[in-house]
């Protein structure tokens, strides 16, 4: 099976490595690709966020596409603090327990 974790810039670069982008925006939908993992998880500011469950706060879409926060329950987007907001993004096949992992660092 091919696995593959990928985040979405806002310039629509999709990279799959740890990475830092500007925004001038007070929140922010950090968007991506998955392919082979069925669980992702964020962790921001001591909190982790996953696409497990019923009140999941991670939609991945049966395309593989994913976004964070769920914009269906957080239709703004998840809050930045000014300065450098860091998110380690982790995806995990729940069947074999490959698991991925990178950190994304907005700079807001």
């Amino acid at each position: 099976m091919s696995y593959s974790l990928k985040v979405v810039r806002p310039d629509g670069v999709a990279i799959s490595f740890s990475t830092s982008y500007s925004t001038d925006k007070e929140e922010a939908f950090i968007h991506g690709l998955v392919e082979g993992y069925d669980q992702i998880t964020v962790s921001f500011l001591g909190e982790e966020f996953t696409s497990v469950g019923q009140d999941a706060d991670i939609s991945i879409d049966n395309d593989g596409s994913w976004v964070f926060p769920d914009s269906n329950t957080t239709p703004e987007g998840i809050d930045l603090n000014q300065g450098a907001n860091t998110f380690l993004i982790t995806a995990n096949d729940s069947q074999t327990s490959n698991t991925t992992s990178f950190t994304i660092i907005v700079i807001s």
